[in-house]
């Protein structure tokens, strides 16, 4: 928490296709956002039409109808197989770019716009933007995604980078990931592939776990690489410290 505001995490209701609502969801969050001054937000860093496949699925997103203490908002940011597939087209536009010719030149920025790398990114930045504003504004927010663990903790971290400047020393960025990235359980093992390639989870039957690999840990270093190019000064580490802990 902030002085000027709040920002928390919550489970939100599995409201399915039926709508269900979930009144002990419900008033946890008219708590939460009580806490702010003025407008208070639910987030969802979701894209709107995946939030919408979820609820097919039984699971669901907040509706504003149930929820009138707060806007509900959706700030699109692309799901791991999408990360995962712009990633390596990223990386192949890198490893065989075409700079011999001027046109060659052209083909390799294209390359690296059609993978949609710098895109993601920006989307990420702009949320945590958007969010560390209403922070300093007095509201109070809730953020999500669809479990809690890869976009909720890349906007969490970047939020309190740009807030914070304890975040920006050393120790405060260990603090951080110890904090958003561990304790609130990404699946570092799971996303860097280390694990064996088929899982049973009771939850969600039979996975194949390397479909399950993403580099949301690596996207949200290149967040604050971004940040800490444009204000160096603003940090106590460097590229260099992001490349170890990367």
């Amino acid at each position: 928490k902030s002085s000027s505001g709040s920002i928390h995490r919550c489970s939100q209701p599995l409201s399915g296709l039926q709508n269900n609502r979930s009144f002990d969801d419900e008033q946890l969050c008219l708590f939460i956002t009580q806490t702010g001054k003025g407008q208070s937000y639910i987030i969802d860093t979701r894209p709107k039409l995946n939030a919408m496949a979820n609820r097919a699925q039984g699971k669901g997103y907040e509706d504003d109808r149930f929820y009138k203490s707060s806007r509900c908002i959706f700030f699109p940011i692309e799901n791991i197989h999408v990360v995962r597939e712009s990633l390596e087209k990223f990386q192949e536009a890198i490893e065989n770019p075409s700079t011999s010719t001027s046109c060659g030149f052209y083909d390799f920025q294209k390359a690296v716009k059609d993978s949609g790398w710098t895109q993601h990114l920006q989307s990420i930045i702009s949320c945590a933007l958007q969010v560390s504003d209403w922070i300093r504004q007095g509201s109070a927010m809730i953020l999500h995604c669809s479990d809690g663990w890869d976009r909720t903790s890349q906007v969490c971290g970047l939020v309190q980078i740009l807030l914070d400047p304890y975040f920006r020393t050393v120790k405060g960025f260990c603090n951080l990931i110890e904090k958003d990235w561990c304790s609130f359980g990404h699946q570092f093992q799971h996303r860097l592939g280390q694990l064996n390639l088929i899982q049973y989870n009771p939850s969600h039957g039979s996975q194949n776990l390397e479909q399950e690999q993403s580099p949301i840990f690596c996207q949200w270093i290149e967040c604050i690489y971004q940040i800490l190019n444009l204000f160096p000064s603003a940090f106590e580490f460097d590229a260099d410290f992001l490349i170890f802990i990367n």
